[in-house]
């Protein structure tokens, strides 16, 4: 298991275990621990079989920025100390860390930053440290930036399973990880142009922090091959030193009175108290019920993750809430999502729009990816940020249908089938769709498409560049090209929208709020989730029980997903979720297979 820096000294662990100080003199010290991965929503998988007794909540995005933007005011604060050893951050995430990071410089602090490797990630923030701390014999693999797509077309006809896909657009190219054994030439001239885009956005940044020309950082990736001692050469990093090392000078540095904080990045986090069986009884009957703030505020609506109607469940009900909610000023509703039902999307969206004619003023902050319905439900938003990393666009209408009249042929099943009605059996999943049903299921896309072009004209008007119609087809922008043609607003994280919402409503004293209320697995457990939406809102939406895939329960079955590493496990995963998607909605907004790195 990884020590932290300070879990290795006695002295500084008693003094860190509490975000309490212990006089008026007591130095604090802020320390960041960025190990795993810090998800915008916070949300966990709770239940009896993977049940977490710790009832602590996981830390958040929004946790982390916002409690840097908190270090970088507080005069009492002469350092903070980063530690990204590990780090499971995507390159958005990584840029306003970075930018919170050069707050905190610019504010006339210190900040330290330690790894035990260097690479992409931790490059990008460590050019934003004053002291950039690697370990000597620390791995360094700044080897580029690297992608890769599964496709699954193999594996279906080994199963006898046929994809029958009707694509609106011609970059549209979600659903060809089913149909095709490799991208189609329009999915790689899009992903090659994405891969530039973030490559060179990455270098240029980390050039700058550290000084250094990007030529140069260029060369140093192309060696392939390289040691600490080498990236302390050119200037990527400050020093070379162990932890215990660190810890050490640290002390010495700060004396005695340093109070090194790793509660900080929860301050004003309140964890259940668990001591007991009462405890526990309390828990299960207080949970999902919350204090109405009794100050204005900026609400900060997350979704992360494929829309679908059991996923747009939480973010819908909180808008809902915060519409009828006086003391909330503004909206910023996080996205981080490749889209997914087309229905679902529009669901969502109505219930944005509604908050949107309350006057009040509504953003969009955008993570990772905004793609398809992602971008669906931020186009009705008065402005749009999204980081220069950001992957989105994706304006388009994919539908699909799995033939499985193959399969249940080799498990010698056959099947009698009646219908009243022409078209009663156009979803049978026995055989593709006919070419008069692949003309019908393309008008009704082209409807979806028409809507989809309409939700953006209607909320960006004249911001566009352009014809709509040549900026979508399902193309892919990232951030920085999105500006460009307007389908973005700025370029900036969750701390910008934030600041600018308050701005916007005329707020003297901006606070933000977080919804839904991230919650421990133990916590989630217990509650309900659902605080009641009151007369107003009699007709509502209800998660249900998600429905499982045929074929996800025979990857299941078969333990074949436990042979494949994690990356690849992740993307099986995603293509797991879109089936089941596809078995309650026919009709997706969905982006296509895109880089991770």
């Amino acid at each position: 298991m990884k020590k932290s820096i300070f879990t290795l000294c006695p002295f500084l662990a008693i003094i860190m275990g509490s975000s309490l100080f212990a006089s008026e003199s007591t130095v604090p010290i802020p320390v960041f621990d960025l190990t795993g991965v810090i998800t915008e929503s916070g949300a966990v998988d709770a239940g009896l079989l993977n049940f977490d007794p710790n009832p602590r909540r996981p830390v958040t995005h929004f946790d982390v920025v916002t409690s840097l933007q908190e270090a970088a005011g507080a005069e009492e604060i002469p350092a903070i100390v980063v530690e990204v050893d590990q780090a499971g951050l995507s390159i958005d995430q990584l840029q306003e860390i970075k930018r919170g990071m050069d707050s905190v410089r610019a504010a006339g602090k210190e900040v330290w930053l330690y790894s035990d490797g260097l690479n992409f990630k931790t490059a990008l923030l460590g050019s934003a440290a004053s002291n950039f701390v690697l370990n000597p014999e620390g791995d360094v693999s700044m080897s580029g930036l690297h992608s890769e797509s599964l496709y699954f077309k193999g594996l279906l006809d080994k199963v006898g399973v046929v994809v029958d896909v009707v694509h609106i657009g011609d970059f549209k190219s979600a659903g060809e990880n089913f149909y095709r054994t490799a991208p189609s030439a329009a999915a790689e001239k899009q992903s090659a142009l994405l891969l530039d885009s973030l490559y060179t956005t990455v270098v240029t940044e980390i050039a700058k922090g550290r000084g250094v020309t990007r030529d140069s950082v260029y060369d140093f990736i192309d060696r392939g091959v390289v040691t600490a001692r080498d990236a302390k050469k050119l200037g990527l990093v400050d020093r070379l030193q162990t932890r215990t090392d660190l810890v050490e000078e640290l002390q010495a540095k700060f004396g005695e009175e340093a109070a090194f904080d790793r509660e900080y990045v929860r301050k004003g986090v309140k964890e259940p108290e668990i001591d007991g069986f009462l405890d526990v009884m309390k828990l299960m009957f207080s949970s999902g019920k919350s204090k109405a703030p009794k100050e204005d505020y900026v609400g900060v609506v997350v979704f992360e993750g494929a829309i679908d109607f059991n996923s747009i469940v939480p973010a819908r009900n909180e808008v809902l809430r915060l519409i009828d909610d006086e003391k909330c000023q503004a909206l910023v509703l996080r996205v981080n999502s490749p889209g997914g039902s087309a229905l679902a999307s529009e669901i969502l969206w109505e219930a944005l729009d509604e908050f949107a004619q309350s006057e009040r003023p509504f953003l969009v902050s955008m993570g990772n990816v905004a793609a398809s319905g992602g971008y669906y439900i931020s186009s009705g938003s008065d402005l749009i940020f999204a980081e220069p990393s950001t992957i989105t666009g994706s304006i388009g209408v994919v539908g699909m249908k799995f033939a499985m009249g193959e399969v249940m042929e080799k498990l010698g099943i056959s099947s009698h089938e009646m219908k009243r009605g022409e078209h009663a059996d156009l979803y049978n999943t026995t055989r593709p769709f006919s070419k008069v049903e692949r003309q019908m299921i393309r008008q009704s896309m082209l409807g979806v498409y028409g809507t989809f072009k309409k939700r953006i004209v209607d909320g960006r008007g004249e911001r566009i560049v352009g014809d709509l119609e040549s900026l979508a087809g399902g193309r892919v922008y990232s951030g920085a090209d999105a500006l460009r043609i307007g389908l973005v607003d700025e370029l900036g994280g969750l701390t910008d929208a934030i600041a600018k919402a308050a701005e916007m409503a005329e707020m003297e004293d901006p606070r933000a709020i977080m919804f839904p209320e991230p919650k421990s697995a133990f916590d989630s457990l217990f509650g309900s989730g659902d605080e009641g939406l009151g007369n107003d809102h009699f007709i509502t939406l209800e998660a249900g029980v998600e429905p499982g895939g045929a074929v996800a329960s025979w990857l299941q079955k078969e333990g074949l997903l436990s042979l494949l590493p994690a990356d690849k496990r992740d993307q099986v995963q995603a293509h797991l979720n879109q089936l089941k998607s596809l078995q309650t909605d026919r009709i997706q907004l969905i982006a296509p297979p895109l880089p991770k790195f």
